[in-house]
């Protein structure tokens, strides 16, 4: 997928931003610190699937003004190629909700958007990832599953949705067990659906990736595995442990089995060959083993489906090593997609053949091309 137009209304600290694009290739966005780079590539990460670059809460995404002059909602209208179609996204925020609409149609969640395309990111907040929380793991693998499988948006969704009710159903002390059960089937049946996606995405990625070697630890995984292996149906099997579990997620208030609990780990595999846990890597070591991740996840996609993904890239310049740039460029540039970056000077990119400079300033955005 390439975005071919893209327009923002009240968005963050955005007072124009109007592009018509030519086509693939690499974009530029440059300008000082606060001038509104990033919160362009919010926007389009904002195609995808979820909370988009910063995770925030919709409010946050309005206008940094005083409250008597606070706006009471955002939005964006973009245009997206995606083989011969051009399709169309309008996004907004409005009354304390989010609407979508693809293609003029009213969506009712974001599984629509995974349809489009993949986007993928690489920002500077990401140098910890595997240092981190698993949920920001968890959040980065499913944004890679996406590209491959746009299904497995809204069945995340849904399996959320029936695990928060048996939350609430095991919390009230007059719930029917048989209402319980009812959810545990449900969020068994979603749960399969996200474990099987998260599998078959790790083994299509393996082959593309060079030097890291990744797996999916978790209870759902092992129950998936074991059961598959034992040849026993999956869905009994996770509607065994919901079961099981009742009493003590009770006490805990908290779900204690599914893919909610999966986390992602690997291994680095050094030039003379010493492998190195993810978690234990120097951040040089850790910043190329996520290049490679994005890298192989970025092939997969392109070799899979022809569809090369959206890559965005914040804070390049300063956050990665001429080395890791080059490599970033060697590998992701030839697949014909579409690369934006972001730096405070045009000079950190002038020697990037064929790139599309933007100048950012106080929110405005300036092509400098026709």
């Amino acid at each position: 997928m390439w975005i071919k137009k893209l327009k923002t209304s009240n968005f963050r600290n955005l007072q124009q931003v109007d592009l018509t694009l030519p086509g693939p290739g690499v974009y530029v966005l440059y300008g000082h610190n606060g001038a509104g780079k990033t919160n362009i590539l919010e926007v389009i990460s904002l195609l995808s699937p979820g909370q988009g670059l910063h995770r925030d809460k919709l409010e946050n995404m309005l206008p940094d003004l005083h409250e008597a002059e606070r706006a009471a909602q955002w939005g964006f209208y973009g245009e997206v190629q995606k083989d011969q179609d051009t399709h169309t996204v309008g996004m907004g925020y409005d009354k304390k909700k989010r609407v979508i609409k693809v293609d003029g149609e009213e969506t009712a969640g974001q599984a629509d958007l995974a349809n489009l395309g993949a986007v993928l990111w690489f920002t500077p907040e990401m140098d910890r990832l595997f240092f981190g929380s698993p949920s920001g793991r968890r959040r980065f693998y499913d944004r890679l599953v996406f590209g491959l499988h746009p299904q497995h948006a809204g069945q995340l969704t849904r399996y959320t949705k029936h695990l928060q009710s048996r939350m609430q159903l095991l919390k009230d002390p007059q719930s029917d067990p048989d209402w319980i059960a009812l959810e545990e089937q449900q969020a068994a049946k979603y749960g399969e659906a996200v474990v099987k996606a998260r599998l078959q995405y790790l083994e299509d990625l393996k082959p593309y990736l060079d030097g890291v070697e990744l797996e999916l630890i978790g209870n759902a995984e092992r129950v998936y595995l074991e059961a598959q292996a034992e040849d026993r149906d999956i869905q009994t099997a996770f509607t065994t442990e919901y079961a099981e579990r009742r009493p003590r997620d009770m006490r805990q208030k908290s779900n204690s089995f599914g893919p909610q609990r999966t986390d992602l780990g690997g291994l680095l595999n050094l030039e003379d060959g010493t492998p190195v846990p993810l978690d234990r890597t120097s951040m040089g070591q850790h910043k190329k083993a996520l290049i490679k991740l994005l890298i192989g996840a970025a092939r997969l996609q392109h070799e899979r489906t022809g569809h090369p993904p959206c890559i965005l890239l914040d804070e390049v310049a300063t956050h990665l090593d001429e080395e890791a740039r080059g490599l970033l460029y060697e590998k992701l540039l030839p697949l014909g997609g579409q690369l934006w970056l972001t730096g405070t000077e045009k000079s950190q990119f002038e020697g990037l053949e064929g790139a599309h400079f933007i100048s950012v300033k106080g929110g405005v955005a300036t092509p400098e091309f026709s």
